[in-house]
């Protein structure tokens, strides 16, 4: 996925030279027939966030697998309360919050709260929508229907991407149940015909 930089309001619509045997099959509407089969040229949702200065620190505190509890841990005392005084940490440890992710391994599970749980692996920001829904295995052309990128609970018929991608069954693991199901279904099948 091509870079976005925090608070220049400047989406990033063209993909990297890069890519990936998973990266190939999100891209592929053939697979996932959508489209008529076609390959997405297009980024979508690829928009940066909006981060205080005090945000953006704190993620450059951040290594990879670390999260705002190890940062806690690593500062205590007259350091934290300075970092705590600026706004870099938070009054309050959450524990599920700003976990780094680690370049090349698995993220752990997507949730509805993936926008304040994630920091990109390299660079010090959260992960756009789209870098999400990759990791929850969207296909890059699928359209999030609702309101803006973040929305107010206050909405009732406006739901937040991040909570649609996080709430969602992963769509390569429910297909990966639909092909045990109708393999099951068939073995079931033939052994009544036998």
């Amino acid at each position: 996925m091509p870079n976005v930089i925090p608070n220049s309001n400047e989406e990033k619509k063209v993909y990297t030279s890069k890519t990936s045997v998973y990266a190939d099959l999100l891209r592929s509407d053939k697979f996932w027939r959508l489209n008529g089969g076609h390959k997405c040229n297009t980024v979508t949702y690829q928009m940066p966030m909006k981060h205080r200065d005090c945000t953006l620190e704190r993620f450059s505190l951040l290594n990879p697998g670390e999260s705002l509890k190890d940062l806690f841990v690593r500062y205590t005392g007259d350091e934290r309360d300075e970092l705590q005084s600026r706004r870099v940490l938070p009054k309050k440890m959450f524990i599920k919050r700003n976990y780094r992710l680690k370049q090349n391994e698995p993220s752990p599970t997507v949730t509805s709260h993936c926008l304040d749980e994630f920091v990109h692996p390299i660079h010090n920001r959260a992960l756009t929508v789209r870098e999400c829904a990759r990791l929850q295995s969207f296909p890059d052309s699928y359209n999030f229907i609702g309101g803006p990128f973040i929305a107010p609970h206050i909405y009732k018929d406006v739901q937040d991407k991040y909570e649609q991608i996080g709430d969602a069954v992963p769509p390569l693991l429910a297909y990966a149940w639909g092909v045990k199901i109708t393999e099951l279904l068939e073995e079931s099948r033939n052994a009544k015909i036998s």
